[in-house]
């Protein structure tokens, strides 16, 4: 609980923005698009645990019959992935809430072998990130199947 007020905490404290924060709108897109494309190409090589890497430290993911709490957590969650082929994160739309949160939207696709058939794990997510000195994390992960 003290992990979803602090989100929120976050999200409201950045709702006022300045000239420049709205400039950079389209480099906060950019940049957060950017890692998309970095979680799905650790994913696609096989790096499953380096997604875990992509939260912060006190993120959490809640999902279908999921609820992981921490990086540390997350790191192990990914970690168990196996037989999987490939990842498409296709984005809906990112919210900017301030020059260091941002909402996004969208579509998740993971297909994976399963007795040597390829099959598609399909969902829909929000994720929350902040912006820390290592660059954009995400805070939260809801995802529920599509």
């Amino acid at each position: 609980m003290k992990v979803y007020c602090t989100i929120l905490f976050f999200i409201f404290a950045h709702l006022s923005f300045s000239k420049s924060d709205i400039d950079s709108l389209n480099t906060i897109e950019q940049e957060i698009l950017s890692v998309n494309r970095a979680m799905e190409a650790e994913f696609d090589k096989g790096n499953y645990s380096k997604i875990g890497e992509f939260y912060a430290d006190k993120a959490a993911m809640v999902g279908n019959k999921v609820e992981v709490i921490g990086k540390d957590n997350l790191v192990d969650y990914w970690g168990k992935f196996k037989n999987a082929h490939s990842w498409k994160l296709e984005n809906i739309e990112i919210t900017v809430l301030g020059p260091n949160v941002a909402l996004q939207r969208g579509y998740s696709n993971i297909s994976y072998y399963n007795a040597n058939v390829l099959q598609t794990a399909r969902s829909i997510f929000s994720l929350v990130w902040i912006k820390t000195e290592e660059g954009w994390k995400m805070m939260l992960d809801h995802f529920s199947p599509r």
